[in-house]
Order: structure tokens, then C-alpha cells, then sequence
């Protein structure tokens, strides 16, 4: 009190600025409210109030400075509404109850009371006042009360109060060190230190400091280290010491120093204490050897074992056990992990295997683990209870674990791939450090599910590591998701940019790399193959290599010997894969190859279905499911399960139960879901899907426009075959396409079996109209003159080719009702035929009436019809050969004089209507277009590089027409020409180098394309090509009436417009095009195509020696698109396929 004021009075100032000069004072802080109020009231040098009739006052207060009274009255409570510091004070009655402070501040508050508020004074109050006095004038007062009495006439009478004697404090300097020993981040103990520190000063700027840090510490703001607090000296230099590392400050020099020379034990533990919290253990054995019982103490003990040395692991287990229960006391995670391990060490070197792994059964991993200590002491186990142990938290550690069990090769295959699983699936930051790594750890245990997952994930993986990811295109199961069918394939065409020059991974043996690029087609000798074979295995494979390396038939025979044999031999589980693939390929691959040649046996089906069930099938095997669906109407329940399960969305799905439903008789099912197939075919087309196109690669195959229509004719096929005539003629108004995709035959048959059923007489009109013909003649009339006249005919050729309809072979359709209506018809115009003709008809239909017709009438009623017109006497027979009244014996010797008929009269038949007679012994005469021998062009090259043509992924399934005329050809059952236009585009071909691009997807680079197939060796190929697929000969007579222009053809091409405009576009989206302009469009076929439908329908209109059809073998939609158009118009057939082919074939296995 005496040093505020001292500093308010040193200088003359009103009271309001002394009060101010004494806030700013430290000794101001320290005292209470009530100590201040007569501080304040010294200040302002407060006099009494004065009298209303006391004059004098007014000179009084002329003379000294006046406070304003306060405005409010004080009440007997106590409580007053006057100047704040009069607030401070006790009430009165509270002086005498409770005897606040010293006797001089209760007299000096009674004193102010009783001045400043008269008027509340209580008499009652004036004994205790009295009684204080008194004690106050024997026992003296502060010296500081005749200072305050001096400044206010209120306290004025303290001047005459003795003073007291004023004792002086202990000094700082006696402060003993030994409560400073403590953890100074423990908050209340560094507030109890304060506290006790606090009492024991007197210099009160250190006072006011200590409680200031007091209040932010336990407020838990931020500690503000300021002086005098941050420079004490002394044994005070361990406040400041212990409130730098509470509050994260440096420690000066000085006050290091200061402290040390207090006391360097502590000064030295708190240095360490300093370090440890940095993670520095600079004294392990000091720290083992501390033996004080103190908070400072144990916090180093805890933050030495938190970050024990390298040298704590040669501790014993118990020092380690006691270790642990310090930090498991303290509540410290930090640093257990590892002295747990350390722990289970030291017992291993103590020989207590058993009390370790007891141990590690009882500690759990998480996320915040640190496994690096533990990895080796599992290892060290040797126990399957331990790695069993750790594989239960492997889906609980964090990344960094992750990666160490993966690199720790000594751990268990199960931990390691566990590991290499998680850092896959989640491929966080660990997952580039490890990629390799765990890539090679999934290949092992062929995880290939997730293989797929990354690799068509990351379009810069297969780049980086394309041996995996070959191998993985090939090998993933057809179990994966649909959805990542075009990433597989885009995998595996990324792999084989990069994989020349590319190192072989060491998880690939000798044998596994052999069997891999026997995938890809190439095949490499390998000693090693040989080591790992046993003699019954090699004896199975080397039929298998040989016939690899040549035609790549392999018989079946061999390939279930191979398959038996394998389990006899050791193998990885790479190389079994890679083995089990191969065979499944190849099995696949009969399987095609007997079905495009006719030889396949109704057992197949089974085995194909079957099949589908093997868990090792690869994804890439089901294309070829889609080329037997297509192409052969394989119905396998199996693959319809596949679909629903795998990919229920792919327009696959519905062509899948389409075939299933057909193979079972239920043909209105199979009937919708060809049309619904059909549907999303088309809509998959427009939105630029690729599944349309899946079975094939070729530039010149049209699939995905052709089989949309191809499903559509399906669909009419079975319709008819359910009856559901309704339905079929519903899908003709639906799909406008379908009316050029079918032939006007095939339309009547629909309409007419429609009709039938509410109108039998209307129908038969339909067969009439389509029949009828108008033509002009020249007459005379009355008076002589000649005049043209309109007259009606009926095309007697056609009704014949409608008698037989129903039993053609390209679609065997119920003969009912429609053969009903056509003999109704032709009843009803058989008035306007001529006699002969409509007498032949009656006797044929008289005579099959019969329930067993003579074989020699009905000879007899073909020869006499023959003798007026050829074709009408042979189609008699051909309708014989159709009815079930005779047998298999009979029809062969009818078959028999048909042929014998037709030598007589061959010259007169032309062969666009000797395809209608199926029951000669007659050959097709097939025209090959470029695109087929394209692809016997590019298999020759394969050969030449010797590559592998069967067993390349994206060869097997698709391209195999040529193989399919060629076998025919040899097999004599066929002859085909190749017209002089395709052999120059052929040619031409070979020196553009426009066939490189057929071998993006093989395993060659593209320098040793160049040097292997240079222009001269591919001429040779071609020259070899061009031999093998012409083994028929057109004399100059057959071809010199071939037209340059065709009228006929243009109109045609006009009239089917809108296919060729989407061809078009469709051939467009490939690359450049060249298109014939007709009428200012530039969308019809090329000028070759051109010659080949002009050459075509020249030599159908000849009757041809031998020659049963012209047939025109292509895959290019020029022709595929309407191609029953052409067939109706022209004379000639078109066949992409076997299926198209198959029915102008001659022979037991046709």
C-alpha cells in the first residue's frame, strides 16, 4: 500500500491520475478490493461531506481538491450506490462480525462509514468503533495508516496512533530446491509449485508474475514466459526452468547456469528430462539406475522406456516386463509395441519359447501398431501358431505394416499374400512402394480376380510390368465381372507394346514362359520343358508341339493325355494354370473347328456345356460360346446361367436363352428372346458398344450391323415354327430393315399362314398376286388394226418354287397352312395355265394322294412335264423326295432318276434354279471375296514367322471361314474361283502393307515384321494363297458376256439405299472408304464388289457344268446385308459362315 502511494504522490496530479499511477503498480494487483478502496479514497484525498449550514466548508473546499459525492445513500445493509470503490469496502456490521484484515483497516472503515454516510450510521456501531480505537492507540498501527491519514481528513486521527514496528520477510535465498523435483508437464503439480513459491516472496512483481502464470496454466491458455519470470537467478532459476518446458519455451544460458549452480542434480535431470521429451536417450544406464521417488523421476524413467536405445533390447525380460508396466501405467502407447517385442525376444534368447508365444497371444494389433520389431520374432517362432496368430490382424494394422509383412520373405505365403491383398484392394500411399512386389506375391497364388482389378485399373501398369499382365489376360477366369471384358483385352494389347526387351519376372519358370507365348501363338524350344515333364507327360505333349508348330490340329486324344498327366508332375501353380488353360483352348478350338466343318457330334453340346463349369475356363473362351450361338444355335443351359449371373445386362443374355429355348423345342420363347436380342444389339450399335463385334476383328466383317438382322430372322424362323403367325408379321411392321433382309418369299409364307387363320380365300389371293403378272401384247381389233392390250398371266415357275418352299434347306418351315393355300391357288388359276401344264399338276397331285405312289408314275409325270420345260419336270421329282410316303430307299432312287433326268436336260437348267433342286449330285461354285483371303494371307504369315495361328487369343473363335472352304475344296464338295478384280486387290494389298495392322495383337515387334515379311516373301504368300483357293477355271465363253454396267443392279443398290448409307457410315467409323456414286450418293459397294455381283449373276444364268450354285463367300456387309435380296433377284447365294454355307453342300458330313 505504501508503495502505491508513494508512486501516486510523487509527482502533483489530480486524483483520477494517481489512482491510474497506482493501477499500473504490481503492489496494486496484490492487494484485496477492500485494501485498494482506502488507497483510492487517499488518492482523491476525500474529505468529509459538509453541512448545508457550515459556511466554513466553502473555504475549506476552496482550498482543497473535492471528490464528487457520491449520489446514492448507503442503506443499513451496507450496500451503497456511490462510487465503485466505495463497494469495495465491508459494510459496517460485516467490520464487527467478521474483523476483516487488521484493526486499523476495521477502525478505518468504520471511520469512512460513518463520515461519508451520516445519515445510515447505527449508535449500535459507535462501541466497537470506540473499542478499536483504543486498540489501536496501544498496540500502534502500519506506518502506511499515517501515511493514508496525512493524504484524507477521514483517517486523519491515525496521526495520532503510535506506529507499529514492521518485521522484515525471510529472503528467497533461503528457498530449499527439493519441491522443484517434479514432471513439469503434469499441470497441477507445476500450479502447486507456484502457489508455495508465491508465499514464500516478497518482492511483489515476482509475486504478481507467479500468479499470473498460476491463472493461465490452470485456465489452460498460453503460458507467456516474460520477466521477471524468464530470468530469475537462484534456486528461483528452477521456476523458470520448470515453466519453459511446461510451456515449450527455450531456456536461456543464463538461467541454466544459474540453476545448475543452485543445484546441478536437478539442473541435470531436468537437462534430460529436456532431451528425452525431444525422443533423445543420450544416458540409458543413468536412466536404469535413477532411484528417486518423484514425479520428475519417474517422468524420465517413463520417456526413457518410451524411446529406448537400440541397446534396451539386451535387457533381460523381466527388466522388459517391468519396462512395459510403467508405460501401461502411464498410459503411454508409444514405444509398447516395440519393448513387447524386445520382450518377446529376450525370452526367446532365455529359452522360454512357450512363455513368448503365451505373450503374443495376448497382445493385439491395430492401426497404430509398429510391427517392424515383431516381423523377425515371428519368423524367429518357427511356430504355424504364430503366423496364425498375426494373420488375425492383418485386417487391422495399417499400410506400413502392410508393406513390411509383404518384403519379410521368411513369413508364412498366407501373411504375405494377405498383405499384398489389402494393399491392393485399398492402394493407398504403400501401394506404389509395394506394387511390384505384391503383383508377384498375387501372381503366385494366382489371386487372378484381383490381378484383373488392377491391371484394367491402371492403364499404365500392363506398360510397366506386361509379362504379368499377358499372363493375366489370359488366365483370368471366366468367374470375373463382365464389365471388365474390354479393359482385358485393352490389358493385353497394352502388355504387348511393351513386353520386347522387357525382363522376365522370376515368379514366370522356363516351362511357364514357353506355355505363355505358346498362348500367344509363338513357339519356343525350351530345354527346361523337358526337366519338368515326365516320360508319359512328354509323350502327351510332343503330338501337341508338333501339331502347334504345324497345321494346328490337335485331336482330343492327345489333349486328355496331357490333361491325365499333369497331375503327375510338379508343378507351380503358374504353370499348372498356364497348362490347364492351353488344353481348354485347344478343346475349344475342336470344338469350333468341328462345328464349322460339319463334324460335330450331338455329344458335344454336353461337353462344351459342361464346359462352362471348369473354374480354370478363361474369360476370353466365352467369344467362342458367341460364335456357336451365332453361328450354330448352341443352346447350353450353363451359359445361360453365366449371363444371369456374370453379365445379365449384355444382349448375350437373351441370345443365350434364344438358343437354350430353340434346343428344347419351346420356339415362341425362342422366338421373343431372338427379337429382344436383336433389339439391344441394335441399340448397343447406335450408343457404340462393342459387343456386337466381339466374335470378330476382321476390317472387312459387318457383324454388328448383320446380326441384329440375323437374330430378326431367327426370330420370324421360330415364330413360324411356334405358329404365332400374328407374331411374326407384328416383327415385319416393327423392324422395317427385316423387308430387305428377307426375301418376298419368305414374307408371303409369313402373311399367307396369317391370313389363313380368319381368311382361307384371302390368302389364297395373296399366293395369286405374288404369282400374277401383267403383261402387253399386240392384238387386232374388229376393224383389223393393231392395238396393245394389258393382260394378266401367272409366273408357273414361281408357283412351283412355292410348292416347294417349306422344304428348303437354309430353313425348314411347317408346310402348313401355306401349301394349302398354294394348291387353292393354283385350283383357282388353272383355267388361265396352259392344258399341258395344268394336266401334269392334277396327275401329280392325284397320284401322291395316294397313301403308296408309284414311283414309276410319278417318273413318268416328270418326264412328260420335262419334255415341255425342264426345271418344271425336275421339281416334281424334288417334291416327291419331300413327302414322308416314301422311304429312305425309295427316295434315293428317286433321287437317282432326278440326276439321270438332269444329265438329259442340264443345258437347259441355269444354275440360279438348280440351287432349288437339293437333290443332285451337283457342286457350288464358290466366288472368294478379298476379305476371306485375307485371312488365309495373314495365317500363311503367321506360319512364315512361325507363330502359332490356333492358340493366339485373338485368333481362336473368329476368322476361320477360309479354313472352312478350304477343307470343302479338299474334301471335293465344292470349287472356288477368285475372280481377276480380287486377285489384284490382293496383290495390292500385300505391297500397301495394309495387312501389317493384323498383327497389332501378336507378339511380334514391328522390326522383325518388317525384315521377316518382306514384299517379296508376302508376294509368295500370296501367289500361294491365290493357288490354293482357285481350283475352278471359267473358260472365255462363261465370262465374255460379263455386263460393265447393269441397270438392273443399279436399281437394286437404289432400292436397298438405306442399308448401304449405314454400311456406310458404319465402314466410315474403320477408316477411309471408297463408295460408288449413284444418283449424287456416294454409299453404294466399290467397283470390285461391283464386278463380283455382275460376274456372279452372269455365270448363275448359265447352266454351268457340274455347278449347283454360284455362291459368293464374304464377310463384307456389301453383300451380308441383303443377302437374301440378292439370292431372290440375282440367282446367286451368299455365305459368311458355315451356317450359310452348309446348305449347298453335298456329302454325309455337309
Amino acid at each position: 500500500m505504501e508503495t502505491c502511494l508513494k508512486a501516486a504522490f510523487s509527482k502533483p496530479k489530480s486524483g483520477a491520475v494517481r489512482v491510474s499511477i497506482m493501477n499500473r503498480e504490481s503492489a496494486w494487483k496484490m492487494l484485496d478490493k477492500p485494501l485498494r478502496a482506502h488507497l483510492v479514497i487517499a488518492a482523491h484525498e476525500q474529505e468529509p461531506p459538509a453541512s448545508n449550514d457550515d459556511d466554513d466548508n466553502d473555504a475549506a473546499a476552496s482550498r482543497r481538491p473535492a471528490m464528487n459525492r457520491p449520489r446514492g445513500r448507503m442503506r443499513r445493509s451496507g450496500r451503497q450506490t456511490g462510487p465503485a470503490h466505495m463497494q469495495w469496502l465491508h459494510a459496517p456490521q460485516a467490520v464487527i462480525d467478521e474483523s476483516p484484515y487488521t484493526t486499523a483497516y476495521q477502525l478505518a472503515t468504520l471511520l469512512v462509514h460513518k463520515q461519508m454516510d451520516e445519515e445510515n450510521w447505527d449508535e449500535a456501531w459507535n462501541a466497537p468503533e470506540n473499542l478499536l480505537r483504543e486498540t489501536c492507540m496501544v498496540e500502534g498501527v502500519h506506518p502506511v495508516w499515517h501515511l493514508i491519514g496525512e493524504k484524507t481528513p477521514l483517517l486523519g486521527q491515525f496521526l495520532a496512533f503510535p506506529k507499529a514496528k514492521v518485521s522484515k520477510s525471510t529472503t528467497v535465498s533461503t528457498m530449499t530446491t527439493d519441491f522443484f523435483w517434479i514432471d513439469p508437464r503434469n499441470k497441477d503439480e507445476v500450479i502447486t509449485v507456484l502457489k508455495l513459491t508465491g508465499a514464500g516472496v516478497s518482492d511483489p512483481d515476482i509475486k504478481v508474475a507467479l500468479q499470473k502464470a498460476t491463472n493461465q496454466i490452470a485456465g489452460g491458455r498460453k503460458l507467456d514466459l516474460e520477466p521477471p519470470l524468464s530470468d530469475l537467478t537462484g534456486p528461483m532459476a528452477f521456476i523458470t526452468v520448470l515453466l519453459a518446458l511446461h510451456g515449450g519455451h527455450d531456456v536461456k544460458k543464463a538461467v541454466r547456469t544459474a540453476a545448475t549452480k543452485a543445484d546441478p542434480e536437478l539442473a541435470a535431470a531436468l537437462e534430460d528430462l529436456e532431451r528425452l521429451l525431444a525422443g533423445h536417450v543420450d544416458d540409458w544406464d543413468g536412466l536404469m539406475g535413477i532411484d528417486r521417488d518423484d514425479s520428475l523421476s519417474n517422468a524420465r524413467r517413463i520417456l526413457g522406456w518410451q524411446h529406448a536405445p537400440p541397446e534396451a533390447e539386451a535387457c533381460t525380460a523381466a527388466q522388459l516386463e517391468a519396462g512395459l508396466q510403467l508405460l501401461e501405467g502411464a498410459s503411454v502407447h508409444k514405444g509398447r509395441d516395440r519393448l513387447t517385442w524386445w520382450r518377446l525376444n529376450a525370452l526367446l534368447r532365455e529359452g522360454k519359447k512357450d512363455d513368448a508365444m503365451d505373450v503374443l497371444d495376448e497382445r493385439r494389433l491395430d492401426a497404430s501398431s509398429d510391427i517392424t520389431e515383431l516381423l523377425p520374432l515371428v519368423v524367429s517362432l518357427e511356430s504355424e501358431r504364430a503366423n496364425e496368430w498375426l494373420l488375425r490382424f492383418m485386417d487391422d494394422v495399417d499400410e506400413q505394416a502392410l508393406l513390411h509383412v509383404l518384403h519379410e520373405q521368411h513369413l508364412s505365403t498366407n501373411l504375405r499374400l494377405k498383405a499384398a491383398q489389402r494393399l491392393c484392394d485399398e492402394r493407398g500411399a504403400m501401394w506404389e512402394e509395394g506394387r511390384t512386389l505384391a503383383l508377384t506375391t498375387l501372381l503366385q497364388a494366382l489371386d487372378l480376380e484381383r490381378l484383373a482389378g488392377v491391371f484394367t485399373s491402371d492403364p499404365m501398369l500392363p506398360l510397366t510390368h506386361p509379362y504379368a499382365a499377358l499372363l493375366v489376360s489370359h488366365l483370368a477366369p471366366a468367374s470375373l465381372d463382365a464389365s471388365l471384358k474390354e479393359q482385358i483385352y485393352s490389358c493385353r494389347t497394352q502388355a504387348l507394346r511393351a513386353i520386347h526387351g522387357a525382363e522376365l519376372p522370376e515368379v514366370l519358370t522356363p516351362l511357364a514362359e514357353h506355355l505363355l507365348l505358346l498362348m500367344e501363338g509363338i513357339y519356343k524350344e525350351t530345354p527346361e520343358v523337358v526337366e519338368v515333364l515326365n516320360a508319359a507327360a512328354l509323350k502327351a505333349f510332343s503330338p501337341i508341339s508338333r501339331a502347334l508348330a504345324g497345321n494346328g490340329v490337335v485331336s482330343a486324344k492327345h489333349i486328355r493325355n496331357m490333361g491325365n498327366s499333369l497331375d503327375e508332375l510338379n508343378l507351380t501353380a503358374i504353370e499348372r494354370r498356364l497348362f490347364d488353360v492351353m488344353l481348354l483352348t485347344l478343346t475349344m478350338n475342336g470344338h469350333l473347328q468341328a462345328h464349322n466343318i460339319g463334324m460335330a457330334k450331338a455329344s458335344d453340346a454336353d461337353d462344351l456345356d459342361q464346359l462352362l463349369l471348369n473354374p480354370v475356363l478363361p474369360f476370353r473362351l466365352i467369344n467362342s460360346y458367341s460364335v456357336l450361338m451365332v453361328e450354330h444355335d448352341l443352346g447350353l443351359p450353363n451359359l445361360v446361367s453365366w449371363y444371369q449371373k456374370n453379365d445379365p445386362l449384355s444382349p448375350w443374355a437373351p441370345l443365350a436363352r434364344a438358343a437354350l429355348f430353340a434346343s428344347t423345342g419351346d420356339e415362341l420363347n425362342s422366338a421373343r428372346e431372338y427379337s429382344r436380342a436383336a433389339e439391344l444389339f441394335t441399340k448397343l450399335r447406335k450408343t457404340g458398344g462393342s459387343a456386337a463385334t466381339e466374335t470378330t476383328d476382321s476390317d472387312d466383317n459387318d457383324f454388328a450391323l448383320a446380326l441384329p438382322l440375323t437374330l430378326y430372322r431367327k426370330s420370324l424362323i421360330h415364330y413360324a415354327h411356334a405358329t404365332s403367325w400374328s407374331g411374326a408379321v407384328d416383327l415385319l411392321e416393327k423392324v422395317p430393315s427385316l423387308k430387305t433382309a428377307i426375301t418376298e418369299r419368305f414374307k408371303l409364307y409369313l402373311r399367307v399362314c396369317h391370313v389363313s387363320k380368319t381368311d382361307t380365300n384371302a390368302a389364297a389371293r395373296l399366293i395369286r398376286q405374288h404369282v400374277q403378272q401383267r403383261i402387253t401384247v399386240q392384238e387386232e381389233d374388229v376393224e383389223g388394226n393393231i392395238v396393245e392390250k394389258t393382260r394378266t398371266i401367272y409366273n408357273e415357275e414361281e408357283l412351283d418354287l412355292l410348292r416347294n418352299y417349306p422344304f428348303e434347306q437354309a430353313h425348314l418351315l411347317p408346310p402348313e397352312p401355306f401349301l394349302g393355300r398354294v394348291t387353292a391357288a393354283s385350283t383357282h388359276i388353272s383355267r388361265d395355265l396352259r392344258r399341258s401344264r395344268t394336266q401334269y399338276q392334277h396327275q401329280f397331285r392325284q397320284a401322291m394322294q395316294s397313301p403308296s405312289p408309284s414311283m414309276e408314275e410319278i417318273y413318268d409325270i416328270a418326264k412328260s412335264a420335262a419334255e415341255e420345260v425342264a426345271f418344271e419336270g425336275l421339281m416334281y421329282l424334288e417334291r416327291a423326295q419331300n413327302s414322308t410316303k416314301f422311304s429312305p430307299t425309295a427316295r434315293n432312287r428317286l433321287a437317282g432318276v432326278e440326276q439321270a433326268l438332269f444329265s438329259q436336260y442340264k443345258d437347259e437348267i441355269p444354275t440360279s434354279k438348280r440351287r432349288f433342286l437339293h437333290n443332285l449330285s451337283l457342286t457350288p461354285l464358290v466366288i472368294v471375296d478379298t476379305n476371306v483371303l485375307v485371312d488365309a494371307l495373314v495365317e500363311k504369315m503367321y506360319q512364315r514367322m512361325d507363330l502359332v495361328f490356333d492358340t493366339n487369343v485373338n485368333i481362336i473363335g473368329s476368322n476361320q471361314f477360309h479354313r472352312i472352304l478350304l477343307h470343302h475344296a479338299r474334301a471335293k464338295r465344292l470349287v472356288m474361283m477368285i475372280p481377276d478384280d480380287v486377285r489384284g486387290e490382293l496383290k495390292q494389298f500385300a505391297k500397301d502393307q495394309r495387312l501389317m495392322p493384323r498383327f497389332k495383337s501378336a507378339m511380334v515387334n514391328a522390326e522383325k515384321l518388317e525384315e521377316a515379311l518382306t514384299e517379296s516373301v508376302v508376294m509368295d504368300l500370296v501367289n500361294e494363297v491365290l493357288l490354293e483357293f482357285n481350283t475352278w477355271t471359267t473358260s472365255s465363253d462363261m465370262v465374255e458376256g460379263v455386263p460393265d454396267d447393269s441397270e438392273e443392279l443399279n436399281r437394286f443398290l437404289v432400292r436397298h439405299s438405306d442399308v448401304f448409307e449405314e454400311l456406310t457410315e458404319l465402314k466410315g467409323y474403320r477408316g477411309a472408304t471408297y463408295r460408288t456414286e449413284l444418283k449424287g450418293r456416294a454409299i453404294y459397294p466399290e467397283r470390285t464388289d461391283l464386278d463380283i455381283y455382275r460376274l456372279a449373276t452372269h455365270l448363275a444364268s448359265l447352266p454351268l457344268p457340274s455347278i449347283g450354285a454360284v455362291i459368293v463367300a464374304t464377310m463384307d456387309g456389301d453383300f451380308t446385308l441383303v443377302d437374301r435380296a440378292i439370292e431372290e433377284r440375282f440367282g446367286f447365294s451368299v455365305a459368311k459362315n458355315h451356317r450359310s454355307l452348309k446348305p449347298w453342300l453335298q456329302g454325309p458330313s455337309a
